[in-house]
């Protein structure tokens, strides 16, 4: 049994009450608002914001499971957007086999995927152009210049017996001295 409080305390009491269901309330739907924000930004990839919208809703709610699992998720991407990024800088350089390996890392959950993909197709059409100027070099006896390209292009697609042949072909061309000139 309770003890009986005066009216007065009653009142103060229920209004003391109303202020925790009010500031719980007023919590709730800042905490709704913050994330229905951080997923838009996410949407939009705006990965520095949507990380300190986040973190602003692990203030209001540490243990929010909506915030923990973006944060989470948007480190994931940023390191995906950074690999596309990087692979993108190898493709320039020719570096296409630690290009190729990125690009097939973003997992195909990712939101960088079709990006990735998209890449990859890209730099897939580079292979035959490299197989063509390959030819062009070897015929003009340039061995040395053409095994870099069929190389480049065995990056590209090591599973390629016909790359590994024409590489091995180069090679043995190599040792004689009018079959290459280098």
């Amino acid at each position: 049994s309770k003890p009986e409080l005066s009216p007065a305390a009653s009142e103060t009491a229920e209004a003391e009450d109303d202020g925790v269901e009010d500031a719980k309330a007023e919590l709730e739907s800042e905490i709704t608002f913050l994330t229905k924000e951080g997923m838009a930004q996410m949407n939009k990839r705006q990965w520095d914001r949507a990380i300190d919208t986040f973190e602003k809703v692990q203030d209001r709610d540490p243990l929010n499971e909506d915030a923990l699992r973006a944060l989470n998720q948007i480190k994931v991407w940023k390191k995906d957007q950074s690999s596309l990024q990087e692979a993108k800088a190898l493709r320039k350089e020719k570096a296409y086999g630690r290009a190729v390996k990125l690009l097939r890392d973003i997992d195909t959950r990712s939101t960088y995927h079709e990006d990735a993909q998209a890449e990859l197709t890209d730099l897939m059409k580079e292979k035959p152009s490299l197989m063509q100027q390959a030819e062009v070099l070897l015929s003009a006896k340039d061995c040395t210049a053409a095994l870099k390209l069929y190389e480049q292009a065995q990056q590209l697609d090591p599973r390629d017996t016909v790359v590994g042949k024409k590489i091995q072909e180069v090679k043995a061309l190599q040792g004689k001295r009018r079959k290459c000139k280098n």
